[in-house]
């Protein structure tokens, strides 16, 4: 897949110091501070490069808390709407102690405010192998929000502060499945990404320009070779014969289907061409539903989750082909059981951010259904 021609930019990062980050921190800590129900604050992530780096924070809610109320930091001030992204992870004691179930170990987690928590350490609690499992897991969900890189691809202008976010999470992304795998993976994609980040502020626009272009062409290829070894990984490590020749899941917002050989070439080709995008004019709303082609073997984690009742499982099985397969996992077991019991937030949403959610949505479930047979009109109506 080739990059259009002439590439122009949009959103140039804004050169800031660390102090401005401390500020924008102390601002939402002062802010939540006024909420009893808040038992901690905690943030996410280190080594900021003020002005590229945006600012991930856990809010931690006392237990029994069923509906929070809480102000979206980006309202904060001028510059915590620049330098926040997204709002807060919102999570209550008990699934805060389960974090290392939900996001990986490499989060970095820094306390600022409140009582400190004692996280358990799922590898004291698991063998060896479902450990490992649980891994897979996280890494999957974080590797399928890559295979929606092409949809980067094809903007024009090209929003630079998203793109840089959503590029450099690749070097985490690669540091874990190097772990998994236990095998080294070329390091002169995270490099690049690396040394662009360190030099961005020092650089004349058109080299970073020309820089950041050259790593977006090299995105799909560094992503591919991560699907392999994690396709390889799971093939090795685990009996997938239960598994349907070509698995689908389909939710309102994705279309996952799999294959026995994955081909990245084929995988563009169908994302582009068998993506789609309904307008809903009573709603005011459009609905966009993204084809991702992935390997067979990751439907082996998707039907796990679905395998465990409850408010994320049961959601997860109402959009795969097949409802289940005969395997339990003590780990994604347990790792579902947390998800599973998610309070709720005012709006209806969970009160937690997954690394990749496939669409996940707590809507009433005929609106979810509704919204399924959409897209399958639409996708008919495209052939």
């Amino acid at each position: 897949m080739k990059l259009p021609a002439k590439l122009k930019f949009k959103n140039y990062p804004q050169k800031l110091e660390t102090k401005d980050y401390q500020e924008v921190l102390d601002l939402a800590v002062t802010d939540l501070k006024k909420n009893k129900d808040v038992l901690a604050v905690y943030s996410m992530g280190q080594n900021w490069v003020p002005g590229l780096s945006d600012l991930d924070m856990v809010v931690v809610y006392r237990q029994g808390v069923q509906k929070i109320h809480s102000r979206d930091p980006r309202t904060l001030s001028k510059k915590a709407g620049y330098i926040f992204t997204h709002d807060y992870l919102h999570l209550d004691s008990e699934t805060f102690k389960n974090f290392y179930y939900i996001y990986p170990a490499a989060a970095g987690l820094q306390f600022l405010h409140g009582e400190k928590i004692e996280l358990i350490d799922p590898r004291a609690e698991l063998p060896e192998r479902e450990y490992q499992l649980l891994e897979i897991s996280l890494v999957m969900d974080f590797l399928v929000t890559k295979l929606l890189f092409p949809r980067y691809l094809t903007a024009n202008p090209v929003d630079i502060r998203n793109i840089f976010l959503f590029i450099y999470s690749f070097t985490h992304t690669i540091e874990m499945i190097e772990r998994l795998a236990e095998r080294k993976i070329s390091s002169d994609f995270s490099r690049k990404i690396k040394e662009l980040r360190a030099s961005w502020f020092l650089n004349q626009e058109a080299e970073n320009e020309k820089s950041l272009t050259g790593i977006m062409g090299e995105a799909l290829l560094a992503t591919a070779q991560l699907v392999e070894i994690l396709d390889d990984l799971l093939k090795t490590k685990f009996d997938l014969s239960a598994l349907p020749p070509q698995p689908e899941f389909l939710s309102p917002n994705f279309y996952i289907v799999g294959t026995q050989k994955w081909d990245k070439e084929q995988f563009c080709q169908s994302f582009i061409k068998e993506s789609v995008r309904i307008k809903i004019p009573v709603l005011g709303k459009v609905l966009k539903n993204y084809k991702i082609l992935a390997p067979r073997s990751f439907f082996f984690l998707f039907y796990l989750y679905a395998n465990e009742r409850g408010l994320y499982g049961d959601w997860f099985k109402m959009f795969l082909k097949k409802s289940s397969i005969d395997f339990k996992s003590l780990g994604i077991a347990k790792r579902m059981a947390v998800l599973n019991n998610m309070p709720v937030k005012k709006n209806k949403e969970v009160l937690f951010a997954l690394s990749f959610q496939y669409g996940f949505h707590t809507a009433d479930r005929l609106k979810e259904r509704f919204r399924v047979k959409l897209v399958r009109i639409k996708r008919l109506l495209k052939i």
